[in-house]
C-alpha cells in the first residue's frame, strides 16, 4: 500500500480525518502473507494491518473463517475479557485492512536479543533488577489469564489443536524434512507411527484456551512494563503446555535465555497453575512443536527465505535432547542421530 492511499483512507473515516499522515513503513512481517506498516501522523503513530483471505493453520472443528474475519472478531473478544492487546481504531473491509493502536516495537525477542537498543533500554528499566525473568513472568501471566476465561458461544472455543491437526503438523517431519532428504519408505513409515503416538499423547492432555503462537516476538512491552499481545487471530482450543513450550523454546530463544532461567519460569507457572504434571505436558508439547518445525521450517527455507533454514540445526539440537525425556521413539532418534 502506498502513502497517498493511505491518506485516503485516514480522510474517509471521521475517526481518522484528524491525523494528518506524515509518513509509511512497511513492517517485517513472518511467515504469513499478512502485511504491516507503521503510519506516522502529526499525533502520533498507528499499525495498518493488510489481511488475507487465508483461512488459517489447522484446526479441529467446523469452524472456517478467514483470517481478515478473525482477528477483529478475536480482538474484540479478548479486550473486552480483559486481555492486553492493541486496540483495534477502525476497519476498511474494501480494502482488507484495519488500523490498531501501535505498542512499539519491543518484543520479549528483542529484550532477549536486542538489550542494548535504547528503546529496549527503557522497556528494561520499567522491569526492574532483572527485566528478562520479570518479561517472562508477566507473558505467563497473560498467558495464564487467557486459559482461565470461561467458556462461552464463541468460535475460539468451537476450533482446537486436537488429534488430528497435532497429527498433520508433526507429520511435516517426516513429509518436509526427512523424505525430502532421503529417508527410505520404510524409515518414514516407522517415523510416522511414533509421530503419530506423539500427537495422541500431546492431544490426551486437558485443552486450553490458546494463542496458538505464544513465541516472544508476539509478546511486546510497552514503556511502563506492561505485556500487549499480538497475532491473535489463530486462537483456539489447545493443548495444555502448548503455549508455554512456544514462550520458551519457539525460535531457539531457549538456547539465548539458558536452562537456569527456563526453569525458573517454569516452576513458577507451577506455582501459578497448581498442575502436577504441567512438564510432562511441556516436554510432550515443545518436542511435538519442535518436530514439527523441523519440517516446516525446511520447507519455509525453500519456498520463502532461506532466513528460515538457520532454525532448523536448533530444532534438532533441542529435538535430541527431549528424546530421551518425552517418551520411547526409537525410529525418529536413529534418523536424528544420523543428522
Amino acid at each position: 500500500m502506498k502513502l497517498e492511499e493511505i491518506k485516503k483512507l485516514f480522510k474517509s473515516k471521521s475517526i481518522l480525518r484528524e491525523f494528518e499522515v506524515l509518513s509509511l513503513v512497511q513492517l517485517k512481517g513472518d511467515a504469513s502473507s499478512r502485511r504491516y506498516y507503521r503510519v506516522a501522523t502529526d499525533k502520533g503513530t498507528f499499525i495498518l494491518m493488510e489481511l488475507d483471505d487465508a483461512v488459517g493453520p489447522l484446526f479441529d472443528g467446523d469452524v472456517k473463517l478467514i483470517q481478515r474475519e478473525t482477528f477483529p472478531k478475536v480482538q474484540q473478544y479478548l479486550s473486552g475479557s480483559g486481555i492486553p492487546v492493541p486496540q483495534l481504531i477502525c476497519e476498511f473491509p474494501e480494502q482488507k485492512s484495519l488500523v490498531v493502536e501501535d505498542v512499539g516495537d519491543v518484543s520479549l525477542g528483542r529484550l532477549i536479543r536486542d538489550g542494548d537498543a535504547a528503546d529496549v533500554k527503557i522497556v528494561k528499566l520499567a522491569l526492574g533488577a532483572e527485566p528478562l525473568k520479570a518479561a517472562y513472568k508477566r507473558a505467563v501471566d497473560v498467558m495464564l489469564k487467557i486459559q482461565v476465561l470461561p467458556h462461552i458461544d464463541n468460535f475460539v472455543f468451537k476450533r482446537s489443536l486436537g488429534k488430528n491437526s497435532l497429527k498433520a503438523e508433526v507429520f511435516r517431519f517426516a513429509e518436509m524434512y526427512a523424505e525430502p532428504n532421503g529417508a527410505s519408505p520404510k524409515v518414514i513409515n516407522e517415523i510416522k507411527k511414533e509421530l503419530e503416538g506423539l500427537a495422541e499423547k500431546v492431544a490426551s492432555y486437558p485443552q486450553v484456551l490458546s494463542h496458538r503462537d505464544f513465541m516472544p516476538m508476539n509478546i511486546h512491552f510497552k514503556v511502563d512494563g506492561s505485556a500487549v499481545l499480538i497475532d491473535f487471530q489463530d486462537m483456539c482450543l489447545a493443548p495444555q503446555g502448548y503455549d508455554l513450550g512456544a514462550l520458551l523454546t519457539d525460535r531457539d530463544f531457549d538456547f539465548d535465555i539458558g536452562q537456569t532461567l527456563i526453569e525458573e519460569i517454569l516452576s513458577y507457572a507451577e506455582r501459578r497453575l497448581k498442575i502436577p504434571n504441567l512438564r510432562e505436558m511441556y516436554t510432550a508439547s515443545v518436542l511435538q512443536r519442535t518436530l514439527r518445525l523441523i519440517g516446516q521450517f525446511t520447507r519455509l527455507a525453500a519456498t520463502r527465505s532461506p532466513s528460515y533454514g538457520a532454525f532448523v540445526p536448533g530444532c534438532i539440537k533441542r529435538a535430541k535432547g527431549l528424546l530421551g525425556t518425552a517418551g520411547n521413539y526409537p525410529a525418529i532418534k536413529k534418523y536424528l542421530d544420523c543428522v
